[in-house]
């Protein structure tokens, strides 16, 4: 179900956005909130984008269909994730990235980064 529903979603709407970044989501009837994957190729794979460059860095989230939509959920992540990747060093620091345990540092990272940048801004700002 999973696999047919993101094959679907590509079908109507390619993921693919500019700078190497291609996010999409899948909902579902798992009990899980929301999931996020992402999935690194160094050499990057043409899928369509609008710079017309290969993508890196694929984000795929997924989760129950209700609560991903309930007080926006979704869009919160997807405002987060963006804001997060719009940073190119984080970018090309993911896409040099050798292990799940790096990818996970270079994030943290760059969201304390973000945070801390967030604490002099408008509440309308923050995520």
């Amino acid at each position: 179900e999973f696999y047919t529903s993101l094959i679907s979603r590509e079908y109507f709407g390619i993921s693919a956005i500019k700078d190497g970044i291609a996010i999409t989501y899948v909902l579902s009837d798992t009990d899980k909130d929301i999931v996020v994957s992402i999935l690194i190729s160094e050499a990057g794979i043409a899928f369509d984008a609008i710079d017309e460059k290969p993508s890196n860095i694929f984000v795929i989230m997924t989760g129950n269909k209700d609560r991903m939509m309930k007080d926006s959920l979704y869009l919160n992540y997807l405002v987060r994730t963006l804001r997060l990747l719009n940073d190119k060093d984080l970018r090309d620091e993911l896409i040099l990235s050798k292990s799940v345990k790096h990818v996970f540092s270079i994030i943290k990272k760059y969201e304390e980064k973000m945070l801390s940048s967030q604490k002099d801004s408008p509440d309308y700002l923050k995520t």
